[in-house]
């Protein structure tokens, strides 16, 4: 019932009332660039870059740490969960030089079971939004979430696929010091509460080179893989360009990406 751990794939299982999460807390890229240019130009070795290997590790029966590293990146990521229940998941990547990719990660979440998947977020007075199926390149409109320079969260939905004009669904503010936060359901009914303290402050408000009609470089996106049974997928990223046309790379300066997660299982379900 506390969870499962795959440490050498940085990934973690936890219960979310009826629902199972597998979070993959670490700043991953999976399209990169060693030019700055668009990746479809980068050699096959270059795109996916060095792979991360497990070279530490400790484990108890109520906390963890691990360490990576891959070509010269450092990752570690750490975990507990206390007696209420609430799991607390921390990552830190060390870039010592900065990395273009078209495509990444700085955390993403599966989920699995249950039934007509929602996500809320507290930005937006928690309104909640359905997963729906979504194209590609053409056709069923993806759904996803930004924060632009001004501080405006947005919840919208695109014309076809990924790609804009963009329908605004939910709004609201977010600022930088804020956290992100936001609430997965099953059948309208609330099953846990996820957190991370550092997106806001990281993620980049430059306009996206790709998706064009305002739309920043950072990016929540969501979408149904299935429907039965249902399976759920979320990507969170600083900076990519997996929204709209084209190939573009966009950058994680060199330093330090903290990722700081909380998990709260709200149990609406099992009572």
């Amino acid at each position: 019932d506390d969870g499962w751990i795959w440490p050498d794939h940085g990934v973690v299982q936890l219960p979310c009332g009826v629902l199972d999460l597998e979070l993959r807390p670490l700043l991953t890229f999976t399209s990169r660039s060693p030019d700055q240019f668009w990746t479809l130009f980068a050699p096959p070795s270059e795109q996916m870059g060095p792979i991360r290997q497990l070279s530490g590790a400790m484990m108890t029966s109520d906390r963890f740490r691990f360490t990576y590293t891959g070509g010269n990146i450092q990752s570690w990521l750490s975990g507990q969960q206390d007696d209420a229940g609430q799991s607390t998941i921390e990552s830190h990547t060390q870039l010592p030089e900065a990395v273009y990719s078209h495509l990444n990660s700085y955390a993403s979440l599966s989920v699995y079971g249950g039934n007509q998947l929602e996500i809320s977020f507290a930005a937006t007075d928690d309104v909640p939004i359905a997963f729906t199926e979504a194209g590609y390149p053409f056709g069923k409109p993806a759904r996803m979430a930004y924060r632009d320079s001004s501080g405006r969260f947005s919840v919208v939905e695109a014309s076809s696929a990924e790609k804009g004009p963009f329908r605004t669904l939910a709004d609201g503010q977010l600022e930088p010091t804020d956290p992100l936060s936001f609430t997965l359901y099953s059948d309208g009914a609330p099953q846990c509460s996820v957190t991370l303290d550092d997106w806001a402050a990281q993620a980049s408000t430059q306009l996206s080179p790709t998706a064009g009609w305002g739309f920043t470089e950072n990016a929540i996106e969501f979408q149904l893989l299935s429907s039965n049974p249902p399976n759920g997928f979320i990507n969170i990223s600083l900076a990519a360009t997996s929204v709209g046309r084209g190939y573009n790379s966009v950058g994680h300066r060199a330093g330090m990406y903290r990722n700081r997660m909380r998990i709260e299982s709200l149990n609406f379900a099992g009572d």
